[in-house]
């Protein structure tokens, strides 16, 4: 693992900022490597490698949230081993609940769906109950609005190339009757009208030669909070894949360390930064992703969608 290997799936991961996910499933590797200046080969080997190694499971596909005025919030709480079978078998099983991510040191982040605010309190209270303590920190991710009001036949494209981002136009074509030429121009609607986001699924124990870290910042609330930001990344270029802002108390940035003595190094450096008030720095132990719970959440004003087969 690398810094070529970092700047290769932060392009996938994260896209362009502020969007939280990429929003383009089809980004081709050859634009990848323009983007970063390397070769083509080294970016689809680079990618092979994370795949062939159990790291990148796949890439999934889902809709935006916004389109349906569904949030996504993230809990992020500690708790005692006594409680940890108790808030994964929950979060397995609960409906809102879309991933969980679990910690080595005793934490995990729980991410759910909502509808209004008084689910979302409820969601927060079921969750400190089941950790036995309070959470340690609660925000919502920011997705940008969505205009674009997809058609039946979106959805079902949308469903087809859900666990398969890069499936030829010809596949899903013949899946779903429609010519090739209408599928391409129906997804690059979807992507130029921010109806679609791609996230990898992953294995975190399959990373070789490097650690998978959630950092955690608090905002001070003095001084540019953009600023900070850009201090940050620009800080932290080395380890960065993704990054994800857009709210006034918090950060969240996904990172690959290859010491786990760099975690205090790297809490440091961010601490210092003008308005961060403070920072954690956890090594991802275990994830569970349950993204197809957000179909017919976001996408309620089509009967015909149907959640991808397993």
């Amino acid at each position: 693992m690398d810094r070529t290997d970092v700047l290769i799936f932060r392009s996938l991961w994260q896209g362009d900022l502020p969007e939280p996910f990429s929003m383009n499933p089809r980004r081709s590797f050859r634009e990848i490597s323009r983007k970063l200046g390397v070769d083509e080969l080294t970016v689809r080997n680079r990618i092979q490698k994370l795949q062939h190694g159990g790291f990148v499971r796949g890439w999934r596909v889902f809709a935006n949230p916004t389109l349906s005025g569904v949030s996504i919030v993230q809990i992020l709480v500690g708790y005692q081993l006594a409680s940890r079978e108790k808030l994964i078998q929950w979060s397995t099983v609960s409906p809102n609940v879309i991933a969980l991510i679990e910690h080595f040191n005793g934490s995990a982040w729980v991410v759910c769906a909502y509808e209004n605010s008084r689910a979302r309190s409820r969601l927060v209270r079921t969750i400190e109950g089941l950790a036995g303590a309070k959470s340690l920190a609660v925000f919502n991710i920011w997705f940008p609005q969505c205009e674009l009001k997809p058609s039946s036949t979106d959805i079902e494209i949308i469903s087809a190339i859900s666990r398969d981002p890069r499936k030829p136009y010809s596949e899903v074509a013949g899946e779903l009757g429609l010519s090739s030429r209408t599928v391409r121009r129906r997804i690059s609607r979807l992507i130029e009208g921010k109806a679609v986001f791609i996230v990898p699924s992953l294995e975190s124990s399959a990373l070789e030669g490097a650690l998978m870290v959630d950092l955690l910042v608090q905002y001070s609330g003095t001084g540019d909070q953009n600023k900070a930001n850009e201090e940050i990344a620009s800080s932290l270029d080395s380890y960065l894949v993704r990054t994800q802002v857009g709210n006034r108390a918090f950060g969240f940035f996904n990172l690959f360390v290859t010491k786990l003595s760099a975690l205090h190094e790297i809490v440091g450096i961010v601490t210092s930064i003008r308005g961060v008030k403070d920072a954690r720095a956890d090594v991802v132990q275990n994830s569970w992703e349950m993204l197809d719970r957000i179909y017919g959440r976001a996408m309620p004003s089509s009967s015909s969608m149907k959640a991808p087969k397993p």
